[in-house]
């Protein structure tokens, strides 16, 4: 990183709605969070309920807590709570919300919101539309910058908010190819949750127990299934759903497993799946499409032969042949599956540049790109006015 400069030692808030869900959302948050600290700004992070930061090391995060200040906030209190900041930093799934900063950069994970009357309906409630269009025009143009983790995500963004991002993909840690010995182990990892896009362990469990009648058991093949769960009823439910699915296979859960037991999986398992979108349109919810995949990168950086589903941003980070294969329908998940858990030595090239690739994601590019973005707002001819208002 840089050394400190006159741009240096600003009041810099973060803010994230979603802070307890401790997903990929939450790593970008708090690796920014790390950056801007270390650049010697004052930092603040907002967030409805603080937390304890001791559960931020599965995700790579070891942060003191006497180095930033927390305040809670919620999107309705944004305005109030955030006029003394010269920038405020935010993560959101939606059109983010008006704040009182000098000056403001949204990272939208993914646009669930359509901007009024570039929908069909719009027209046939105008004066609701309209005032509705008013209200996000205003939210989104507190917001001098906006972020996304990838071209795909870019896209949505043009199209639903008519506005651009700057794509920088979320930060991952690239240590050296691991050499550990490589179980006939397939692996995924993702929060256990229904709805929206969730990473289709159904659709994988289904497609293992293809995979076991076409090699046979005798390969001693297994899958692990590695996630997050929240501590609430319809995600433990699911995750009971996928147990009975389970029944008789030789899969294991790993729910809210620990950073090295994880890391662990990812170093000895011989392939990587990955199915968020499968059987989804494309083109009627893109956001049921990975939106990037963290996952994907840290399989590749530890080794595994990647197979994930030719989707979303799965493409924009598997060269397909090359880094990783991409698949279409369950039997060419099946097939190529089979071939890497039959002849595993066939892919040693592909593993070693998959690890160089994703160097390109490494936590240290993603700092700087970000500090870059963020320390450019206060060079802004924007940056100075007073603070907005709601």
């Amino acid at each position: 990183m840089r050394e400190p400069d006159v741009v240096r030692g600003r009041r810099v808030g973060v803010y994230d709605p979603y802070l307890d869900a401790m997903g990929g959302g939450e790593k970008v948050v708090l690796t920014l969070l790390e950056a801007l600290i270390e650049q010697g700004h004052e930092t603040f992070l907002l967030s409805p309920r603080q937390h304890a930061i001791d559960a931020w090391q599965h995700l790579g995060i070891d942060l003191c807590a006497e180095r930033f200040t927390w305040r809670q906030a919620d999107d309705e209190s944004l305005v109030r709570v955030t006029g003394d900041l010269d920038i405020l930093c935010v993560l959101h799934n939606r059109i983010p919300p008006l704040h009182g900063a000098g000056a403001g950069l949204a990272i939208v994970q993914f646009p669930r919101d359509i901007l009024p009357f570039r929908r069909k309906r719009d027209f046939l409630h105008p004066w609701t539309a309209w005032r509705r269009r008013r209200a996000c025009s205003a939210a989104l143009g507190a917001y001098e910058r906006l972020v996304c983790y990838s071209e795909f995500v870019r896209t949505a963004i043009k199209s639903r908010l008519g506005r651009d991002a700057v794509v920088v993909p979320p930060p991952v840690d690239v240590g050296p190819l691991p050499t550990e010995h490589r179980e006939s182990r397939i692996l995924t990892v993702g929060r256990f949750f229904r709805g929206d896009h969730n990473k289709k362990h159904d659709v994988m469990i289904e497609a293992f127990r293809q995979l076991l009648g076409r090699i046979g058991p005798e390969r001693g093949c297994s899958l692990a299934l590695a996630g997050g769960v929240r501590d609430h009823a319809p995600a433990r439910e699911y995750v009971e759903s996928l147990r009975e699915q389970a029944q008789g296979l030789p899969i294991t859960f790993h729910v809210n497993v620990h950073r090295d037991a994880l890391e662990q999986l990812y170093a000895t398992s011989q392939v990587f799946w990955h199915a968020t979108g499968f059987g989804e349109d494309v083109t009627v919810a893109p956001e049921r499409m990975e939106h990037f995949g963290i996952s994907t990168v840290e399989a590749m950086v530890h080794g595994c032969v990647a197979v994930v589903i030719r989707k979303g941003g799965q493409t924009e980070i598997v060269d397909d042949g090359v880094t990783g294969v991409l698949w279409d329908s369950l039997d060419e998940l099946v097939t190529i599956t089979a071939r890497v858990i039959e002849h595993p030595e066939r892919f040693d090239g592909m593993r070693q540049a998959a690890h160089d690739a994703a160097r390109r994601f490494d936590r240290t590019v993603f700092k700087s790109r970000m500090i870059a973005l963020v320390e450019g707002l206060l060079d802004a001819p924007a940056h100075g006015r007073s603070p907005r208002a709601g």
